[in-house]
């Protein structure tokens, strides 16, 4: 019997709330977290994702759950990538870096196995998990929007005509709109939603749309055409989605249309007046635009309400969609004929352009229409990485100076700071070779099987709705990973998470649709001793792996007061600090490097030349540790010495111009003691200098 108006309406009522819960918690994390790159920020939420995630876990086994089968082996598999992120900072080269990197991932491991334990508990609140999606995509997409119209002084923003905000980095501005808009295409084309949401959700598709292109991100724009797919070719209410996507693609284009046309407000480095005058006609059309879409769309979707359409109707209309996208593939292949150089020769310049390793684009709108581009060069250099630590790579996040062995030019843009690989699968070789490899496709296996099963288990419930909202998810997590395979987004947590969050309900849904061995135990949790012993282990685990995960910080924290002591002329204290901060994070070369000139300040040399021999010993691959050493050595006038540790720095990086120019003074320095030595042999003379 269908529900009454009124049950349906407290149904919705009862998802509006953890939506929202859930919406404001990751929307809180995307602010704290930003673009991932703040140590003291990104430490906290990592804590607190963990311990969100344990609880939770502890929750669903202490009232029963059972990890069949294929979530537990998702959630094995996904804890094995973490667990190799953390083994790796012993033969990583860069060590610090890495236990930085396998907090992070910590910390994304819990937020799968999180969703995935909410999945199995409470497998009914699938509309609320969808919902969230698309709330917290729309808040980004709004908030990024508000920062460009009113030129706050924000991530900078102000010398850039691309959007950034809240991430400072526009690939992942791009990237959440892309993520948010297999869900509002849900909430659109869904008949059980008011008329009002509806609307409202069609209006915020013609918001992410207009993100996802003035972030000028292409990354993104392709993640939007990919993770749409899934709804679109396989969802129930395709054809409603289709309407929606066509009436929010109009609204966009109103808005992208006057924001491309206006120089001040796409290009950058523009005078601030300008920039000001041209947010605020930006603003005033955007609010135009979708309030024009949202009306539009209340007409159309009502109208779609009333039509009553047939199969042989339905599928004469999804054959006329499906002509109109042929038309684009004919349109491109007809510019190819038309172009100077010919069809293959289009084809050949093209292809060409878009591996070549030389090859780079401008941060101009004009980069939407180009295929030039610096990934190949990326590419290239993780692949020798990787060859040259086949088996288990060179540590977590170790790319950025493993590479400097390899490298021709430096691959730290502006954009990068860390020196990723701008792709997690060249990253993952890099990083961890090939066991890596060889986990990530079978966690990625294992979680395909599950989400078929969940699929194939909605789908064949009444009216299929819940299917609907999966293939909503799924599009979601199929939008992030075609970004992540071309950039280095997952090290942004504020997109990761709520695609990893996606991906674990799914697996959790896959797994709760098959059919139960035995039933559950209905036992009070103080008659299950086997569940008291595994939740104290969990807590055991949960609180250790936090002290470990704060580390980082804490010796950063400690370096900081040593810096503040040794301003105020406090040395004692300044060396007792350093020295904390090294105990805190014993592989960190910024603790050992602080030590060894706070030592070398008060006078303490052997100290002081100890600490850099020790950074040398902890991070023997890495160039810095050796360059600090020569450099202390050679300001000591030791200029034998540190022209073996400046040798060896270059072994790990071959391109660093200083360097070299640091080795000729040493060599300058040996030459000059010799001819001294000489002198004072011939005078009698038995000082130098």
């Amino acid at each position: 019997m269908p529900a009454s108006a009124p049950a349906r309406a407290d149904k919705r009522l009862a998802d509006v709330a953890p939506a929202a819960g859930l919406a404001c918690a990751v929307l809180l994390l995307t602010f704290i977290t930003a673009g991932g790159t703040d140590l003291g920020p990104n430490t906290w939420a990592e804590i607190a994702l963990v311990l969100a995630g344990a609880a939770t876990c502890a929750w669903a086994l202490g009232a029963g759950l059972a990890w069949r089968r294929p979530l537990g082996a998702s959630v094995v598999l996904f804890g094995a990538v973490a667990v190799l992120t953390a083994l790796s900072i012993s033969w990583s080269v860069t060590p610090d870096q890495s236990w930085t990197e396998a907090g992070r991932t910590l910390s994304y491991f819990a937020a799968f196995a999180a969703a995935a334990a909410l999945a199995q508990r409470l497998p009914h609140r699938w509309a609320a998990v969808t919902t969230a999606v698309a709330l917290l995509a729309t808040a980004v997409a709004l908030w990024a929007a508000l920062v460009k119209v009113f030129t706050w002084q924000l991530y900078g923003q102000v010398g850039y005509g691309r959007l950034l905000a809240p991430y400072g980095y526009w690939n992942a501005t791009g990237l959440i709109g892309a993520l948010g808009l297999p869900a509002a295409l849900w909430a659109a084309s869904r008949r059980e939603g008011s008329q009002l949401v509806r609307a409202a959700a069609v209006a915020a598709v013609a918001l992410l749309i207009s993100v996802d292109v003035l972030s000028y991100s292409r990354s993104a724009l392709l993640a939007a055409v990919i993770g749409l797919a899934p709804q679109l070719a396989l969802g129930r209410t395709r054809l409603r989605a289709a309407l929606a996507l066509i009436i929010g693609c109009a609204g966009a284009t109103v808005i992208c249309g006057w924001a491309l046309s206006d120089h001040a407000f796409t290009s950058d480095s523009v005078a601030l007046s300008a920039r000001v005058a041209a947010g605020h006609g930006f603003g005033i059309v955007a609010v135009l635009a979708l309030l024009g879409t949202g009306a539009v769309a209340y007409r159309a979707l009502t109208a779609a309400d009333r039509a009553q359409l047939d199969d042989r109707a339905r599928r004469t209309i999804g054959k006329a969609l499906i002509g109109l996208l042929a038309l684009v593939p004919i349109a491109l292949l007809g510019e190819l004929l038309a172009s100077r150089r010919g069809l293959t020769g289009e084809i050949s310049h093209v292809w060409s352009t878009l591996t070549s390793t030389g090859s780079g684009v401008g941060f101009s709108p004009s980069r939407l229409a180009s295929v030039a581009n610096s990934r190949p060069a990326y590419w290239h250099q993780a692949f020798s990485v990787g060859a040259h630590h086949l088996l288990a790579g060179a540590g977590a996040d170790a790319f950025g100076v493993a590479e400097l062995a390899y490298s021709t030019r430096t691959l730290i843009p502006l954009d990068a700071p860390q020196g990723h690989a701008h792709s997690y699968v060249m990253q993952t070789f890099a990083d961890f070779g090939l066991i890596g490899l060889a986990l990530n496709l079978a966690l990625l296996a294992v979680w395909i099987r599950a989400t078929r099963r969940a699929l194939s288990h909605a789908g064949a419930t009444a009216g299929q709705p819940e299917r609907d909202a999966l293939l909503a998810l799924v599009g979601t997590v199929v939008a992030f990973g075609a970004s992540s395979s071309i950039d280095w987004t997952w090290f942004v947590p504020g997109v990761t998470v709520p695609a990893l969050i996606c991906a674990g309900w799914l697996a959790g849904r896959g797994s709760s649709a098959a059919p139960q061995a035995r039933p559950l135990p209905q036992r009070r949790l103080l008659e299950r001793p086997r569940a008291i012993l595994a939740l104290s282990g969990l807590a055991v685990v949960t609180l250790a792996l936090c002290y470990a995960v704060w580390q980082p910080q804490r010796s950063v924290q400690a370096d900081d007061d040593a810096v503040a002591a040794e301003v105020n002329g406090d040395y004692r204290a300044a060396l007792a600090d350093a020295q904390t901060a090294v105990n805190d994070f014993p592989v960190s070369l910024p603790a050992l490097q602080q030590l060894s000139a706070l030592e070398g300040a008060v006078g303490n040399g052997t100290e002081a030349r100890a600490a850099l021999v020790k950074a040398t010993s902890e991070q023997p691959e890495n160039p810095a540790s050796w360059i600090a050493l020569g450099c202390y050595e050679l300001n000591a006038h030791e200029y034998t010495a540190a022209h073996a540790s400046l040798s060896r720095a270059t072994r790990y990086d071959w391109f660093d111009p200083t360097l070299f120019a640091d080795i000729y003074q040493a060599i300058v320095g040996q030459q000059d003691a010799a001819e001294h030595a000489v002198d004072a042999r011939r005078t009698g003379t038995t000082c130098s200098a």
